[in-house]
């Protein structure tokens, strides 16, 4: 993967995780719901470096990968093969902390998302273009593609896949196969 797209989707990354609000902060649905589930503990349930591994991930990718690393926080980074740090990293596999109850909702969400992403950039004076979302029709469940990656919906959990395109949906695949 080149400096300059590893650069983008790093920015890209940083600003979802950064967008991504509390439930509290959500629609009343959103929050309802998650009140109820305590979506932390569901989250963590999941090991996502469980999900894809190593050799199925090379063969999406193409290339030799180094292990899957489970972060701190729960995701999983698959860096290239000898990568030590952020800079190596092909994709990440991580969970969003909202939890919708229905397609409806997580269509919100996403609409949300990219309405913060954009207002975020704004604010932050980056002169980058403007955020969509499209939708990811061969995931196999609701999915969009908010450059430069992927939120799916499974269930009540919204799965991010640090990876776009072809490639990106067919890790998805891979993880949904696996996901609970």
């Amino acid at each position: 993967m080149s400096r300059m797209l590893l650069r983008g989707i790093t920015a890209g990354l940083v600003v979802l995780m950064a967008c991504d609000k509390p439930a509290a902060d959500s629609s009343p649905a959103v929050a309802e719901s998650s009140a109820q589930a305590t979506p932390v503990a569901r989250a963590a349930a999941v090991d996502l470096c469980s999900l894809v591994t190593e050799a199925e991930a090379e063969g999406i990718l193409g290339k030799s990968l180094a292990a899957p690393q489970k972060q701190r926080g729960g995701d999983c980074w698959y860096m290239k093969e000898g990568g030590s740090d952020f800079g190596d990293v092909e994709f990440i596999l991580s969970f969003i902390s909202a939890y919708p109850r229905s397609e409806a909702e997580f269509h919100s969400f996403v609409a949300e998302q990219v309405k913060d992403m954009n207002e975020s950039m704004k604010k932050a004076g980056v002169g980058m273009a403007q955020y969509t979302a499209e939708p990811a029709r061969d995931v196999g469940a609701p999915a969009y593609f908010i450059d430069p990656g992927l939120y799916v919906l499974k269930g009540n959990r919204i799965l991010a896949v640090g990876l776009g395109g072809t490639k990106g949906v067919e890790i998805a695949k891979v993880a949904l196969a696996r996901l609970p």
